[in-house]
């Protein structure tokens, strides 16, 4: 058999095993009822807008990256008031109008003030007491203190008095007959009086008191200048009670910003000598700081009382103001001199204490320390003085100098 012949078989079998897959193919059903794949095309025009823009969008440059889009939510969507849920349980709520602030209705609010009597501030121990009257002052820092110093029975507490009160009451303690006739004082350490134009008024014991050292030498309190080396043991007791005079008045000096130096006699040189102490051992500004050093003087306010009217006449006023300037203290630069009458003489007497008045009221006033205080900052830095004061030393040294 030849070649021609084996390939011409070749061709007859695959012939035939092409004709019987056809037949299987014909006979299967869901083969001939498939459809042929549809192809979707886009017209010309289609084509043609979306090259052109496909061109336009690569000749423009890129597109930044959009920014985030932020929600914020409201303060009562954030945080619900509690308010609200008892308000929708209970139905719709009424739109009431509000009320005034309480920082409104605290600056139309009456100012705290004392009511009848003054309270005390440093007791007869010489203790210093700052909650008693605390709760009578505010923040504001418009305020005026006046302090007075003199001897005994000058009418330091009436004078007082009568510069915020024009009633018979008086607000601090004054002489009676019987103190009078036992010559006797009434205030012991000091005592503070609030008013309501925010006046605030230091009524002090006497200074070199008589009274006073009788009852140290009749109770013999212990003392620590009675043990300090080079001090007389007669004068001791004399030697302590000029020592807390001179406390007293330097805590006067260094809170106040008027002092009234009230005597009842044409000029006192012992009163100006014991000026002149007070104003060398007064204690500076207490700063921690080198730099905020300040120094700081009160004005003085020289108060005549009981006193004849013939010493008040032009030149007689002329020489107490020359021989008070003459002592050259700081105090001093300018001397106000004023006559008290007395108080039968009513129509006097007021006009007297109208002008006393008018005078303290245009004092100017010197601020504390570098920064300006407030009445409730004044009390803790009056603390913090008479704290400083009792534990200076500079008084115990002085009094070993003494005569």
């Amino acid at each position: 058999m030849g070649d021609h012949d084996q390939s011409r078989d070749h061709r007859r079998k695959r012939h035939n095993k092409g004709y019987r897959a056809k037949e299987k193919d014909d006979g299967n059903p869901f083969l001939s009822s498939k459809k042929a794949p549809s192809i979707l095309t886009k017209s010309s025009a289609e084509k043609n807008a979306h090259q052109t823009k496909s061109v336009e969008s690569s000749l423009q440059v890129p597109n930044q990256p959009k920014q985030p889009t932020i929600i914020l939510k409201s303060r009562d969507a954030s945080s619900p008031n509690p308010r609200s849920k008892t308000d929708t349980a209970n139905g719709p709520s009424n739109n009431t109008p509000k009320t005034p602030s309480t920082d409104v209705q605290s600056l139309l609010a009456p100012y705290p003030h004392m009511q009848q009597t003054a309270v005390k501030l440093i007791d007869e121990n010489l203790e210093f007491h700052a909650g008693l009257v605390q709760s009578f002052l505010t923040e504001q820092t418009d305020f005026t203190v006046i302090g007075v110093i003199g001897l005994q029975g000058t009418g330091k507490s009436t004078l007082l008095s009568q510069l915020v009160s024009n009633a018979e009451h008086s607000i601090f303690p004054v002489q009676t007959q019987a103190n009078i006739l036992e010559c006797t004082h009434c205030t012991t350490g000091m005592d503070i009086y609030v008013s309501s134009n925010r006046l605030i008024l230091l009524d002090t014991q006497p200074i070199l008191s008589p009274s006073l050292m009788d009852i140290s030498v009749m109770q013999r309190k212990t003392s620590p200048i009675y043990d300090a080396p080079g001090v007389n043991k007669s004068s001791a007791e004399y030697a302590s009670l000029e020592i807390h005079s001179l406390q007293l008045s330097a805590f006067i000096f260094s809170v106040c910003h008027v002092v009234l130096f009230v005597q009842d006699w044409f000029i006192d040189p012992n009163l100006v000598r014991f000026i002149q102490a007070t104003e060398m051992l007064k204690p500076s500004n207490i700063t921690n700081r080198p730099e905020e050093y300040y120094e700081y003087f009160p004005e003085g306010v020289f108060i005549h009382n009981k006193v004849p009217s013939c010493d008040f006449l032009k030149h007689n006023i002329g020489d107490i103001q020359v021989r008070v300037i003459s002592f050259r203290c700081t105090i001093f630069y300018f001397v106000a001199c004023f006559q008290v009458p007395e108080m039968e003489d009513t129509a006097n007497f007021t006009r007297v204490m109208s002008t006393i008045k008018k005078h303290l009221s245009g004092t100017s006033r010197r601020n504390f320390t570098i920064n300006t205080l407030s009445e409730k900052n004044w009390l803790l830095y009056a603390a913090k003085i008479w704290d400083h004061i009792r534990k200076s030393s500079y008084f115990l040294e002085y009094n070993r100098y003494l005569p």
